[in-house]
């Protein structure tokens, strides 16, 4: 908070893990009432139950003049009833940028709510992990993410990504413009998962895309007919590389930024036609896009409607193999992305996926915890004391082999003549 003689104003509160439940709740919902000043408010880890949440929100509505920026709502107890009233309480906000609702329950119906309000509310940060969300939300999310300027972070780790739920994400990636973190650690991704994501990801000339966790790209993006020495890149190397191959692609046909014609003879942008290419949709039916129609408006960049959407294969390809043989005799360099001084996890910090976990009795012997007397409502996702936890690696389970065919575009191999 700031002060100023007798006149202090609260800016920021973090009162996560104080255990506070309905009754601290009821008071930050009064505060709430006449707060002008409060852009930052942490209350994850509290137990807050959907019944605390209607209170919350009936403040938050009838004060609409407190400029809250971010909102921390994670490790509660809301369900979809708790996230629809706070949704309908924050629908239209002019300030809201972080929303955090990881490790609650609200599934489905709760990652719905949150699709709609991404179309009335220009949030930045979006953290959804752990909330048994399957294909259902992670559709509809993917719709508005496909037609969202603003969403920079998006957490979906923990929740299954199966085959349908990544097309849907693959067909996000390959319009959106503003994604810089996607996050599915421990999402369950398949190959031909892996495959369509990074299909959508390689697809869009016009992606931001810095981070993206949960596997690696470089091998699945060889996998697709993409230069094999990128199957030993890391993650920011291979979206670094992306960015800088479509760029260097523009840049070779006289296209500005957002793909428009630069130059003598501007009226005449080849991206356009290239943008009205048909697209393939899960049931099998074709529809063409015509978003890019909308990217010179009297001749003019116009940056709200650069949905161009996915490149097709042979474009891909092609500009990948000549931004790789440029790269390789020096006159391309990659520049890594601002994120790259950190290693992006791609695993479980405590522990890798082929460990098991066992602990030390007070008798001095090791076995694995005892689970069969835990309830499903007693049990809080909390990092383990390291102090009787020992790791000890196991071979991987094999699950047979990956089906590795895909006729689908842009998730399609991306060699012309592949058939994946």
């Amino acid at each position: 908070g700031s002060c100023n003689g007798n006149n202090c104003r609260l800016q920021q509160l973090f009162v996560g893990g104080t255990a506070m439940g309905s009754a601290g709740c009821l008071s930050i919902s009064n505060m709430l009432l006449t707060n002008l000043s409060l852009r930052v408010l942490s209350l994850s880890d509290n137990g807050i139950e959907d019944r605390d949440m209607a209170l919350f929100s009936q403040s938050i509505s009838r004060n609409k003049l407190v400029p809250l920026e971010v909102l921390q709502l994670s490790f509660n107890r809301l369900t979809c009833v708790g996230v629809e009233s706070l949704m309908n309480a924050v629908w239209g906000s002019t300030t809201l940028r972080e929303l955090r609702l990881d490790n609650n329950r609200v599934q489905d119906r709760g990652a719905q709510l949150v699709a709609v309000v991404l179309t009335s509310v220009n949030l930045e940060v979006v953290d959804l992990g752990f909330n048994v969300i399957t294909t259902v939300g992670v559709k509809a999310l993917m719709k508005s993410l496909a037609e969202n300027d603003h969403l920079q972070s998006l957490t979906l780790s923990g929740n299954p990504l199966d085959t349908n739920a990544s097309k849907a994400v693959s067909y996000a990636l390959a319009y959106n413009t503003s994604l810089r973190k996607l996050y599915v650690d421990h999402c369950s991704v398949g190959y031909a998962a892996q495959r369509h994501i990074t299909a959508g990801i390689a697809s869009n000339s016009l992606s931001a895309l810095q981070i993206v966790t949960g596997f690696r790209i470089g091998a699945i993006a060889v996998s697709l007919g993409l230069p094999p020495s990128m199957e030993h890149w890391s993650n920011d190397q291979v979206l670094s590389f992306f960015r800088t191959m479509w760029e260097r692609w523009r840049r070779e046909r006289g296209l500005g930024e957002f793909g428009q014609q630069t130059g003598p003879g501007a009226s005449n942008p080849s991206l356009i036609n290239l943008a009205r290419q048909r697209s393939r949709h899960d049931d099998g039916s074709m529809s063409e896009s015509k978003s890019a129609d909308n990217i010179l408006i009297n001749g003019q960049n116009n940056k709200a409607s650069t949905r161009v959407g996915p490149s097709d294969p042979a474009t891909v390809v092609s500009a990948a193999k000549s931004a790789f043989e440029a790269l390789g005799n020096g006159s391309l360099n990659i520049p890594l992305s601002q994120h790259s001084e950190r290693n992006v996890s791609l695993e479980s910090p405590l522990a890798s996926v082929n460990s098991i976990m066992i602990e030390r009795t007070e008798s001095g012997n090791l076995r694995v915890p005892l689970m069969e007397n835990l309830q499903l409502e007693n049990v809080t996702c909390r990092t383990p004391s390291p102090r009787n936890l020992t790791y000890y690696d196991k071979p991987p389970i094999s699950n047979g082999t990956f089906n590795t065919k895909h006729n689908m575009i842009p998730s399609q191999s991306l060699t012309s003549n592949s058939r994946g």
